[in-house]
């Protein structure tokens, strides 16, 4: 699929506690997300008779006749009818999918979206009331699921640790807040999904509500395939209700642990906290594509494995992987702009505390579909909360971390923010040649105020042809033509940032 602006992703999960249901959890939930209306589909290069609906000569990745998607056999592991970008078993990538997509196919597409949010009262609001709504329209991802997943024995990794000891040593924000008794219920309930229990109880002395609630926190802030997506409830019992058998979520976990050793094989050396969270965003947002409909995409397998999610799904990964290279995280939830919610992260990164959306720093170009923006990566509070195009409001069982620093905001960090329009122009060009020489499509800058911004737009309106070319004039460089402008709707106004995206 291919998209123009970021889309809003999330997952449609309800979440009822009640006696059969999870009650006082539940909202329903429904996105709009603007983008594009042609899409892109793959070609994946000899043609194929369709098994599912007979179709001959099938070029694409997907029949356009049934939808149903072409297998393949791995060639590290010989894992047979895999339909998914990464192989299941060992998550080595397809042949040939890396590469951007080249045949097109129009399609119009209306993709709503959704995800879980716990319905307590939110614990911090903004004072601002949202008044920018998106223009464009939603759009939709290829909705094929894979079939089946390879059944293997669990990895070795510190998850099979006792419960209690990997609990403690994974710099969990939500366990830390809570009391010795409710981490023994945590501890207890965790243990019991992880061995799939069919009822799960604890001794500790908690009440039937606040169980509930820390029930919810393990599904939510636990980095594993195991979790269940349901169950119900009689007083401190809890009967979950599993989306994938115990072998399944095994294969599904060993998969993504491999998927680490992709992740980690692109820290630079003496990999700083914020090295290792822009590559872990990196590797999720490039090898991911917006499904609301495949069977993966509200679990961490989906961005790192299937290659597929939601909101829901996008923060799941970023949990697990951060978790797995012991940076210190929380997954929130809770509303937006438009009263619908939606799911992101907070990352402690050098000892302090900033929001992280991988979900809307997806970026599909004309192009490719491995494009990408750092709009949401490492901001406080103040630039996600705030202003009208963007306002979280969290909603959650626990007290989030408070983020107030902008020391490892990626344009700070970078080099890329601007305090005047000289040096919004010199960024510009900057941020533009070393862009060329990665062939990277989105270039991006942050201007330190709505003046600064409102100068600098108006020069790049009409001077961005002569970024271009002396981009095109220098050694290294890509050859790029001028595309457009990037986002210049709610996504990036109210944050002064200014986009600028070329082809190659």
């Amino acid at each position: 699929m291919k998209r123009k602006s970021s889309a809003l992703l999330a997952l449609v999960m309800t979440v009822m506690m009640s006696v059969s249901v999870f009650s006082g959890c539940k909202k329903k939930e429904i996105e709009n997300t603007p983008v594009d209306t042609a899409t892109t589909v793959a070609v994946v290069g000899d043609t194929w008779d369709c098994p599912a609906c007979g179709q001959a000569a099938v070029s694409s990745k997907f029949c356009p006749n049934c939808g149903e998607a072409k297998d393949w056999t791995c060639p590290s592991c010989g894992q047979a009818g895999v339909t998914t970008k990464f192989c299941p078993n060992c998550g080595t990538a397809k042949e040939g999918d890396a590469s951007a997509p080249t045949t097109e196919a129009t399609v119009a597409t209306d993709a709503p979206e959704a995800t879980t949010v716990a319905t307590t009262a939110p614990t911090a609001a903004p004072t601002a009331a949202p008044t920018t709504a998106p223009t464009a329209a939603p759009t939709a991802a290829p909705t094929t699921a894979p079939t089946t997943i390879a059944t293997v024995p669990p990895t070795t990794t510190a998850k099979q640790e006792a419960p209690s000891a990997y609990i403690k040593n994974a710099n969990r924000y939500v366990y830390g807040t809570l009391s010795d008794a409710e981490k023994k219920a945590y501890v207890d309930i965790y243990t019991g999904i992880k061995n799939r229990d069919s009822k799960i109880t604890t001794s500790a002395n908690v009440s039937a509500d606040k169980f509930k609630e820390i029930v919810m926190d393990v599904i939510y802030q636990e980095p594993t395939n195991y979790v269940p997506m349901g169950g119900t409830f009689s007083g401190t019992t809890f009967s979950p209700k599993y989306s994938f058998t115990a072998s399944e979520a095994a294969a599904m976990d060993k998969a993504c642990d491999n998927a680490m050793s992709k992740i980690q094989a692109k820290f630079p050396a003496n990999a700083s906290d914020f090295d290792k969270v822009k590559a872990i965003h990196d590797y999720i947002v490039q090898n991911t594509v917006f499904s609301k409909d495949n069977k993966y995409s509200a679990y961490a397998y989906g961005p790192l494995v299937a290659g597929v999610a939601q909101c829901e799904g996008y923060a799941k990964a970023m949990t697990y992987a951060l978790t797995y290279f012991g940076l210190e995280n929380v997954r929130m939830t809770g509303t937006k702009y438009d009263g619908l919610s939606h799911a992101w992260n907070k990352v402690k990164v050098s000892g302090k505390w900033y929001n992280i959306d991988a979900t809307w720093d997806e970026y599909y170009t004309e192009k490719s579909s491995k494009a990408i923006r750092y709009t949401f990566f490492l901001i406080p509070d103040t630039g996600i909360m705030s202003g009208s195009g963007r306002n979280y409001i969290p909603q959650c069982t626990f007290t989030p971390p408070s983020a107030s620093s902008w020391d490892n905001n990626y344009f700070v960090k970078s080099g890329y923010y601007a305090t005047s329009l000289a040096e919004a122009k010199t960024k510009m060009q900057q941020a533009a040649i070393n862009a060329a020489k990665n062939k990277q499509e989105v270039i991006q800058i942050k201007c330190s105020d709505k003046s600064v911004y409102d100068q600098a737009s108006a020069w790049l309106k009409s001077n961005y042809a002569g970024i271009v070319n002396t981009v095109n004039k220098t050694s290294g460089c890509y050859q790029c033509t001028a595309k457009s402008l990037g986002d210049t709707s709610f996504l990036t106004t109210d944050k002064y940032i200014i986009e600028l995206v070329v082809t190659y």
